[in-house]
């Protein structure tokens, strides 16, 4: 009887440990939605339209899973590295490190992508500081010195942003960053653009998402910087073609 106690509580144990096994390497197996995570700024944070419009809403209803938006509108790239907002989780930090913790916080295998879209409001708005006039439309050297450090800092912090996430992502956790059409100025928007291709590029495994063609036509954005709906749309298309698609968890 005494043996039998034993053996009895030892395969209690073993069955324990292979039912945590199983949640954690397949989460949907206890029924808990996979994630989208989502950075960015207006583009990303439904500016214009209803949150059931926005590219983020759509883009996570059709790979299924749950939205987690932490874009702000009017973040620069450096705003996303450094500067505070105050989450559902109680934190109190940048998008980023938000963002680090949730894919700490989550399953493995329960974050399907992150999806990235900084470095517009890095240069629209620069000012001439002598006349006040945007640098987007006018070109002058103090214009040109400090686009040339938005250039610069956006780099750095695209780095340390797709380092960051790198780090702590799972294998099966897409990163995807976007890039953005041509908003007042082609020289400057293709400058930007440069550099976030150049992020990408040296970071090997992140996908882009190119919104440069698909957003040229005019009835896509709203204002002449935000997608409309229809561009909302568009957007939603670009990201789902990119992002490989997620295995048959029943074949698995």
């Amino acid at each position: 009887m005494r043996m039998a106690r034993r053996y009895l509580r030892s395969l209690i144990g073993r069955l324990a440990a292979a039912a945590l096994l199983v949640r954690r390497m397949m989460p949907w197996a206890t029924g808990q939605p996979k994630q989208v995570i989502v950075l960015g700024d207006s583009y990303a944070s439904a500016y214009g339209v209803t949150a059931e419009q926005s590219w983020t809403a759509i883009y996570a209803g059709r790979l299924g899973c749950d939205l987690a938006n932490l874009a702000f509108e009017g973040d620069t790239s450096d705003a996303l590295v450094n500067s505070p907002h105050i989450w559902l989780s109680g934190r109190t930090q940048p998008q980023l490190a938000e963002a680090v913790s949730l894919l700490g916080e989550a399953p493995p295998g329960n974050v399907t992508a992150v999806a990235i879209g900084i470095g517009i409001n890095d240069w629209l708005w620069l000012q001439d500081p002598a006349t006040s006039e945007r640098c987007a439309v006018v070109q002058t050297a103090a214009c040109d010195d400090m686009f040339a450090a938005s250039l610069r800092k956006l780099g750095e912090n695209l780095n340390t942003t797709l380092t960051s996430l790198q780090s702590v992502a799972e294998p099966g956790t897409h990163l995807i960053v976007m890039t953005y059409c041509t908003v007042w100025n082609a020289d400057k928007s293709d400058a930007v653009n440069s550099v976030i291709l150049s992020a990408i590029r040296d970071h090997p495994g992140v996908i882009l998402a190119d919104l440069r063609e698909p957003l040229a036509g005019g009835d896509l954005l709203q204002d002449t910087v935000h997608p409309s709906v229809a561009g909302h749309v568009v957007i939603a298309d670009v990201f789902s073609n990119v992002t490989p698609q997620v295995p048959d968890s029943t074949a698995a």
